[in-house]
C-alpha cells in the first residue's frame, strides 16, 4: 500500500454516490486520492454492489 489511509468499503459507497456526509467529511479533511488505499475485498464488494 503507497497511501496512509484505508477506505472501508461503506466509505468508498459513500464517495460512489456522492453521499453528502462522506464527502464533507472528505473535503473537510483535504483528502487526495494519492493518499488513500483500498483492499481487494472492497474492490470485489463494491463490484457486486
Amino acid at each position: 500500500m503507497s497511501g496512509s489511509l484505508l477506505l472501508d468499503t461503506c466509505f468508498l459507497v459513500g464517495l460512489h454516490k456522492a453521499d453528502p456526509a462522506t464527502l464533507q467529511y472528505s473535503s473537510e479533511k483535504q483528502l487526495s486520492l494519492s493518499q488513500c488505499d483500498y483492499i481487494l475485498i472492497n474492490r470485489l464488494e463494491l463490484l457486486s454492489f
